[in-house]
C-alpha cells in the first residue's frame, strides 16, 4: 500500500507541472515566434511545434533504480497515460490533456541551444532536459532532485 501511495504522490509531482486553467501571455524571448534566423538544420523547437505527443514510455528514477511506470500497449502500467497528449504551439504555449480534462500552460528554452526546455502551470514548474528530438520522438528528463528524476518517451500521435 505504502509503494502505490509513493508511485501515485510522485507521478501526481511529475505530471503537475503542466496544469493550468488559464494562459498568461508568454515570454517571446526565447520561443520560435521570436527567432529570426532559419537554420538549414531543423531547431528543436520546430520539431516540438509539428506534433501532438503521446507517452511511449515514463519511468520514475530513484536510488533504489529505474521504474517502468508506464508503457503503451502494456496492460500492467501503474499510471494509465493512454490518452495523455502534449500539444506545443509556436506563440510558446501548449495544451496538456487527456480525453477527461486539458490544461494549459506556457514554454520557452532556456538557452540557444534548445536542450532544455522549461514548462509553466498555474500551480507547478519544470525544466525538461532534451534527450533526444526528431520527427519521431521525444525524450526528456526530469530532475526531481539530486536522487530522482522522471523520463520520458514520446511519439508522435498518429494524425498528427
Amino acid at each position: 500500500m505504502k509503494k502505490i501511495i509513493t508511485l501515485s504522490l510522485l507521478l501526481g509531482l511529475g505530471l503537475a507541472a503542466c496544469k493550468k486553467t488559464s494562459v498568461a501571455p508568454a515570454n517571446q524571448s526565447n520561443s520560435l515566434a521570436a527567432q529570426s534566423t532559419v537554420t538549414s538544420q531543423k531547431s528543436n523547437a520546430a520539431y516540438l511545434i509539428a506534433h501532438t505527443w503521446q507517452y511511449n514510455k515514463y519511468y520514475f528514477t530513484d536510488v533504489n533504480g529505474q521504474h517502468l511506470l508506464y508503457q503503451r500497449s502494456d496492460s500492467n502500467n501503474l499510471a494509465n497515460l493512454n490518452s495523455d497528449t502534449l500539444k506545443f504551439f509556436a506563440n510558446g504555449t501548449f495544451t496538456q490533456g487527456n480525453k477527461h480534462k486539458s490544461t494549459h500552460g506556457t514554454w520557452q528554452f532556456t538557452d540557444s541551444t534548445q536542450k532544455v526546455l522549461s514548462v509553466k502551470g498555474h500551480s507547478a514548474a519544470a525544466l525538461l532536459n532534451i534527450d533526444l528530438l526528431d520527427k519521431n520522438h521525444w525524450n526528456w528528463t526530469n530532475n526531481t532532485s539530486g536522487t530522482t528524476h522522471y523520463d520520458a518517451e514520446m511519439v508522435p500521435k498518429p494524425g498528427t
